[in-house]
């Protein structure tokens, strides 16, 4: 009984640590979760995500995937990720405040705490070592590497990682099935909120069970019993329906993502040098690494942070120099080296260009697109370094409970403080945050498409690679006042034929042609709005739209016109 209520405080101490932590990296987020952001970018398109998702799970389940942009296109909602379970965790939230942008925060403010927390349970697990389990933790979620991912929640949340990985390996050291659906279980949970964590935990698995079959193939029979094989079929089951829209957007447009995409969003070995400005050490690193500087390509920080990078060296060189024999620790640093790898890219490039001499140096990564399924679809390569920070800050507490067992008690909480405290005092608080429009505020335009539902298009209408195109992520936004179905849209991917139909009708608007492709389109209202296309265009078109038999002006809120075709 003492030794559960020792554990009990235990994890509840480390949780309310890591509580703490990912308040004080947000401060004052978590008095603003209706009216702050990180950004006027990504955060909005989340947002519009994560309470697609809700509305449909409450009001048209069976229309989960069909998003109200990008009309007339099916399976919008499968041009990025769903968010499943970071919109259903976030929905408490969504029906008591009502502002679209609490999901985003939230999602970013609980990301945090989880993935500190799963990180110091996997730790504990392997070595029930307090305060190397809690540097472990620490060290992720302080990273800036991490904190980067800020705009990108779906690489945030990923805190099911850990917890799944904890679940297989006590699967194959009790031998019991309950062990293995609840892994399977946190797998699907990962997965049905983002594909590429789903990779991440599949490559463990699969390395995990290859040195098992080497090392003690008698444990492999146990994946092939009736019930655990059941287990694995029914795991796959339940995330088919969220594989198929995935699965039918790509042959509707036979489309892969290209594979230069994955070089130009890849690390580069000196990017794990340049970090971003939630870094103290950003004006101490070699900055030098300028875009300016190079052809083509972007810096991308990579760095883990000072104490992160220094303690990941040691440990490499301390399981490399031990030759630890244990399958768990052996399957982390591999896969942790595979996702570190994999971060660079189908080819190794330096200086912002390929090395071709004295030969070209092909990645792991090359042959994952070509030969793994639903890999081609992934865009930014850069985002494996995360796999490497997942393994190896595990590592790294092993590491460390090596050093505190051989050093005592009191010196292991000496040198506990100050690392903590390296850790804490390298971010560069705080955030930047701004405000974010209320829906009280929205235009009343997204008030009168909620009482008058028909299909519309914004003028201009704009790519994501456009000159307008940050229009598009606010428009998609007060779109989740009502959901109303819009031609415009933007997300991780746009119809090629989208794309083209959008250009024309910019380009021609709004001559007879463009109104011709709009009225093909289905929509039945063509809202100009006038102070935005002043901003991008140099003539007036209001005009002739009002003067267009064709059309009738029938609503105008300041400089936004509603005509109906």
């Amino acid at each position: 009984m003492l030794g559960n209520k020792k554990k009990l405080l235990v994890f509840l101490s480390a949780f309310f640590i890591f509580l703490i932590s990912a308040i004080y990296l947000t401060y004052p987020l978590i008095f603003h979760l209706t009216n702050f952001t990180t950004g006027y970018g990504d955060e909005f398109l989340i947002a519009w995500i994560q309470n697609h998702t809700i509305y449909s799970l409450f009001h048209s389940p069976t229309q989960l995937f069909n998003g109200n942009i990008f009309y007339p296109f099916s399976n919008t909602m499968a041009y990025s990720d769903i968010f499943l379970s970071s919109s259903i965790l976030s929905a408490p939230l969504i029906i008591i405040f009502k502002e679209p942008i609490v999901a985003v925060n939230f999602t970013l403010i609980s990301s945090l705490i989880m993935l500190g927390f799963s990180i110091f349970l996997l730790a504990y697990y392997l070595k029930k070592n307090y305060l190397a389990s809690l540097i472990a933790g620490l060290m992720v979620v302080f990273s800036p590497a991490v904190l980067d991912k800020k705009v990108h929640l779906q690489i945030l949340s990923v805190f099911w990682v850990p917890l799944s990985i904890l679940f297989f390996l006590h699967f194959f050291k009790t031998k019991k099935s309950r062990w293995l659906a609840l892994s399977m279980i946190f797998f699907v949970i990962q997965t049905s909120n983002s594909f590429l964590p789903g990779y991440f935990l599949i490559f463990f698995f699969l390395i995990y069970v290859i040195f098992t079959f080497f090392k003690k193939r008698e444990n492999i029979a146990l994946l092939f019993q009736k019930k655990n094989l059941f287990i694995l079929l029914i795991s796959l089951l339940v995330l088919l329906p969220l594989v198929i829209p995935y699965f039918k957007v790509s042959k509707e447009f036979n489309y892969t993502r290209d594979i230069r995409d994955s070089i130009h969003f890849a690390l580069q070995p000196e990017d794990f040098l340049v970090t971003s400005s939630d870094s103290r050490m950003q004006n101490i690193l070699p900055q030098g690494f300028r875009v300016d500087k190079f052809h083509n390509g972007e810096i991308k920080p990579g760095f883990l942070g000072l104490v992160f990078s220094i303690l990941s060296i040691a440990s490499l060189i301390y399981f490399i120099k031990k030759r630890k024999k244990d399958l768990t620790l052996i399957s982390l640093f591999v896969t942790g080296i595979l996702g570190l790898v994999t971060s660079l890219g189908p080819a190794m490039h330096l200086a912002r260009q390929t090395i071709h001499h004295p030969f070209l140096i092909p990645l792991p990564y090359a042959l994952f697109y070509y030969i793994l399924p639903g890999f081609s679809g992934f865009r930014n390569s850069a985002r494996w370094e995360v796999l490497f920070i997942l393994c190896f800050a595990p590592l790294i507490a092993v590491m460390l409970a090596a050093l505190f067992k051989k050093i005592g008690k009191e010196k292991s909480l000496i040198v506990s403080f100050f690392i903590i405290l390296g850790i804490v005092l390298e971010f560069n608080y705080p955030l930047n945050f701004y405000n974010v429009p209320q829906i009280s505020k929205f235009p009343e335009v997204y008030s009168f498409l909620k009482e008058n539902p028909k299909p519309a298009i914004f003028i201009p209408v704009c790519n994501w690679n456009d000159k307008c195109g940050s229009e598009e992520f606010l428009r998609v936004y007060y779109s989740d006042q009502g959901f109303p179905q819009m031609v415009n849209g933007t997300s991780g991917f746009s119809p090629p034929a989208w794309q083209n139909e959008i250009q024309t009708i910019n380009n021609n608007f709004p001559s007879s042609l463009s109104l011709n492709l709009i009225k093909q389109t289905g929509a039945k209202y063509i809202i100009f709005e006038k102070s935005t296309w002043d901003k991008y265009f140099k003539f007036d078109p209001l005009p002739s739209l009002e003067s267009n038999k064709n059309l009738k002006l029938i609503r105008k809120f300041d400089n936004t016109y509603v005509f109906e075709l």
